[in-house]
């Protein structure tokens, strides 16, 4: 192809590219200049209506998931993943493109922002099961008083009772708690295709008790020990997914502790994808005053790994890097990075007014539609 101004315009400045000329293989940079550069589908937002109907499910639901837990539980911190809705459709196509290549078991490991939305549009937990855990942590006896007649039945266990759900609270708050579920992807969206029969796959979602980026090395060792097991000596069917803050990984040291592990034969696991939530702010802190480099992923490219930044507002995008992010750990047994640049819709969680630390910031973003009101203008 002609490798003129334009053309290189088209493929690398627009709602997403990657980094990868820091990484030593040549065979790993042609895969990936290819795929990116000769690939139309990657730059022309060419997309199959079935994706598409796909892509706009995920956002519908994670949307209406964040209003309907606003509006029913106002007082309550959910720490939700508004400004990142692409989140979801993005790691369902993770899910799903991995499982046509293979893949049978998930490890995932997150932090709080965003894992509500996670375990009940990804791993399907019963929405009654979460209205149950926000009900049992409430502190008001009305709210709860008031919802008891019609909740009872439809929000908890059917055989529990008050003092039994006392006896089986873990008590810890609903955004740290984990899920195992076995999933069908072909009934929440996906289509699995012809190579993996009509195999479901298992993904467990680990709890992680405001521990941040710790949860790192958890599930990378739960990733081997599940290879061993399965004797999984090519490392194609167990694959460890990581969900990321920006802050915490450019700050903590974990981070880089875990990686530096990643392709050593003691501790590899054949790659691992992360996928970095960059809402462009770590509690209070802008990332002026909170890190040296201008990505977050930076301290990811000392491990060779590739590194694909995406609007977070441009859900084919989202779902291509995530499709390629797949493909190239698939491929190479190594991990791929993605950095999702979106924004924070409130505070560190909902309680908090971020417009006392950020007033010119949060007047942008309260003007700022919502990505699944983009995404319904652009289809």
């Amino acid at each position: 192809p002609q490798m003129g101004d334009d053309y290189q315009v088209d493929r690398y400045c627009r709602t997403c590219s990657v980094e990868y000329m820091h990484i030593g293989i040549k065979e790993q940079r042609e895969w990936l200049r290819s795929r990116f550069e000769d690939d139309v589908s990657l730059t022309s937002e060419i997309a199959s209506i079935e994706e598409k109907k796909r892509s706009l499910k995920h956002l519908i639901h994670a949307d209406i998931l964040e209003h309907f837990l606003a509006s029913r539980f106002p007082s309550a911190k959910k720490f939700g993943i508004e400004g990142c809705w692409s989140l979801i459709p993005g790691l369902f196509e993770i899910l799903l493109t991995s499982a046509k290549l293979g893949v049978e078991h998930f490890e995932v490991g997150m932090t709080h922002r965003g894992r509500l939305n996670v375990l009940v549009n990804i791993l399907q937990k019963p929405l009654r099961t979460v209205l149950g855990e926000f009900l049992r942590g409430s502190s008001s006896s009305s709210q709860s008083s008031s919802s008891s007649s019609s909740s009872s039945s439809s929000f908890s266990p059917s055989h529990s009772s008050s003092s039994s759900r006392e006896r089986f609270h873990s008590g810890d708050v609903q955004y740290h708690l984990g899920a195992f579920s076995e999933l069908d992807l072909t009934e929440i969206g996906g289509e699995v295709g012809e190579t993996s029969g009509d195999r479901k796959i298992c993904v467990s979602l680990n709890p992680n008790p405001s521990h941040l980026e710790s949860i790192n090395p958890v599930v990378m060792g739960k990733v081997r020990a599940k290879q061993a097991f399965l004797n999984d000596t090519q490392r194609e069917k167990v694959l460890g997914i990581l969900l990321h803050g920006d802050a915490s990984f450019s700050g903590q040291g974990v981070v880089h502790e875990t990686m530096e592990l990643s392709n050593l034969d003691a501790y590899t696991v054949g790659g691992m994808v992360h996928v970095v939530i960059n809402n462009q702010i770590g509690f209070t802190t802008d990332p002026r005053t909170g890190r040296s480099s201008i990505h977050p992923t930076n301290v990811a490219k000392g491990m060779g790994v590739p590194v694909f930044h995406v609007n977070g507002d441009c859900v084919q995008s989202v779902v291509k890097c995530s499709q390629l992010a797949a493909e190239f750990r698939a491929k190479f047994k190594k991990d791929a990075v993605i950095n999702v640049v979106c924004y924070r819709k409130h505070g560190h969680n909902e309680l908090d007014d971020p417009f006392i630390t950020h007033p010119l910031t949060y007047r942008l973003i309260a003007e700022q539609p919502s990505t699944l009101q983009l995404y319904a203008k652009e289809l």
